[in-house]
């Protein structure tokens, strides 16, 4: 039955047992024809008992560079200990005979993928209901379990490697090269989103569809304040942002937030300890930042990485197109199969964020704490690719890996970078500049700003608030926290 027909017969499954005998006696009969369809078929997508073992014989044959014929696959099932189960010689010729010709193999291997996708929609629907039906999981548990199953199912329909000619991707990078020449016109070379950090940008080009940036610092350094100043940067400049927070409540981030536009403390604005200029900036704020496209998604109680790639898809079906995803931070999803140890956690967590990033082709910019081991080093305390390397795959499946250092939180008494910020571009896969590339932010009025001497930085054009060496200044001298107007 082809995938055009409707189905009359509910009695079993969705299958198509001469499709099935189609694929495997094209393989029989033209053995190279098993490279165009490996990609999209699986042992388990066969129906007929008999079929799924002479196709995983067939692929283990492929895995050897042993060829096809009924002599080699017979001789394999024999070695899986499968030839009764899959009908020995007899079926392999039976499958032989009922094939005219291996032409149309793929069309074939469609129809055997797509009824494998139905069968397992079905399978986890009845799974949900009885799930439902016992009513002894909490609600938010079965939904993240039956959106998991069901994105799942889009990897397994999306699973098919391809492959495109000289000419077609050239097609592809014209199109996109297009796009971005109106803003390198504008001087701002970059191939993605900016950031609002100028020489952040200038390294990487900006943040680029399907890639993973990692802000990798230990505790209390900012890790999380640069990727909340971004996320707001980018939902004003490029469109939606979804910000997944593991550690903070929406409240306490649109107190931040509004703390950044407005230059007040969060502890001032926690305790109400603003005059009334104050307070009218705060209203302001508010009223400019009601209309952002950034959407908050509460993690205090637990996320996965398939709850936040719901939620991202939620949104883009209702038409949003999302200029970014954050996740803050990576090490605090709960993406664990069990008894795993940690190790394999981690792997697990950054293989699905990477995953997500290009199945949304979206850039993923996530907060990661680096090993506390770092901190006991003696002669150098930045942050290193390796303070990430033993924690899963993080390094390896990241595009950018942008290190932070505050100087003054390792050496308090020392420091002559009180309020700096430092960062560090360790790792910068595609394009920009090579790593290690360094440039310095100062702390000034709810966030961070880059400092004028940047080797990266436009001194004409960076952004430095007037007055910006207050910041370095003693409490008592300390101008008001609002800026007069010019």
């Amino acid at each position: 039955m082809s995938n055009d027909e409707v189905r009359t017969n509910l009695d079993t499954p969705p299958h198509d047992v001469q499709a099935e005998q189609a694929v495997l006696g094209a393989i029989l009969k033209n053995p190279r024809a098993v490279h165009q369809i490996v990609d999209k078929l699986v042992p388990e997508a066969f129906y007929d008992a008999r079929h799924r073992p002479i196709y995983s014989a067939m692929l283990a044959l492929v895995q050897q560079d042993i060829g096809i014929d009924y002599h080699t696959v017979a001789s394999e099932l024999v070695r899986q200990g499968s030839y009764e189960r899959a009908g020995g010689l007899v079926r392999l010729s039976e499958i032989n005979l009922a094939t005219p010709s291996a032409a149309h193999i793929e069309h074939y291997a469609q129809i055997v993928a797509d009824h494998h996708v139905r069968r397992q929609t079905i399978a986890i629907s009845q799974t949900n209901a009885e799930v439902a039906w016992r009513a002894a999981v909490p609600v938010d548990d079965m939904l993240a379990m039956a959106q998991g199953a069901m994105l799942g199912l889009s990897d397994l329909a999306g699973m098919r490697v391809s492959s495109s000619t000289a000419g077609e991707s050239i097609d592809r990078w014209l199109e996109a090269f297009s796009s971005e020449r109106a803003a390198n016109d504008q001087g701002d070379k970059m191939v993605g989103h900016s950031t609002g950090l100028r020489s952040l940008d200038k390294i990487t080009l900006g943040l680029q569809p399907a890639r993973l940036y990692l802000v990798a610092a230990g505790t209390s350094v900012g890790k999380s304040q640069i990727a909340h100043q971004v996320a707001l940067h980018v939902t004003r400049r490029h469109g939606p942002v979804l910000m997944a927070s593991l550690e903070m409540s929406d409240q306490e981030l649109t107190a931040r937030a509004i703390a950044m536009e407005t230059g007040i403390p969060a502890e001032a604005l926690a305790t109400h300890a603003i005059d009334e200029r104050e307070a009218a900036a705060v209203l302001a704020a508010a009223e400019k930042q009601h209309s952002d496209p950034l959407h908050y998604m509460d993690g205090s109680d637990g996320l996965t990485t398939s709850q936040i790639r719901s939620r991202a898809m939620q949104l883009q079906g209702q038409g949003q197109r999302l200029a970014l995803i954050v996740v803050d931070y990576g090490q605090l999803l709960q993406d664990s199969k069990g008894n795993n140890s940690s190790v394999e956690d981690q792997t697990l967590v950054s293989r699905n964020l990477k995953r997500m990033a290009r199945a949304l082709d979206v850039p993923l910019l996530v907060p990661v704490q680096i090993n506390r081991q770092a901190g006991s080093r003696v002669s150098d305390q930045h942050p290193k690719l390796s303070d990430i390397r033993e924690s899963g795959s993080w390094e390896q499946d990241a595009d950018v890996v942008i290190g932070l250092y505050r100087d003054e939180l390792v050496n308090p008494e020392t420091t002559k970078d009180r309020g700096m910020l430092e960062l560090n571009v360790l790792k910068n896969r595609h394009s920009g500049q090579r790593p290690p590339s360094k440039f310095k932010a100062v702390w000034h009025r709810g966030r961070y700003w880059e400092c004028a001497d940047n080797s990266y930085a436009d001194a004409d054009r960076t952004r430095i608030p007037r007055g910006v060496a207050a910041a370095f200044a003693p409490p008592e001298e300390q101008p008001s926290r609002l800026p007069h107007a010019d």
